[in-house]
């Protein structure tokens, strides 16, 4: 293995690692992040839909 290839196969494992390592930040943001999202997606939900009967009488 000459010095070219062992230096190519150094930057291709550390590139891989670095592109596992953004995609598991993604999930782990997404994870923290999917609480809020869901309560702002039911209020726009709500607003668009009109609030059920059910949802009143839950939050009543």
């Amino acid at each position: 293995m000459n010095l070219q290839s062992a230096l190519t196969w150094v930057v291709y494992k550390a590139s891989e690692r670095a592109f596992l390592a953004c995609w598991l930040a993604r999930i782990l943001l997404l994870l923290m992040y999917a609480d809020r999202f869901r309560r702002m997606l039911r209020v726009v939900m709500d607003e668009i839909i009109g609030d059920t009967g059910i949802d009143q009488a839950a939050h009543a």
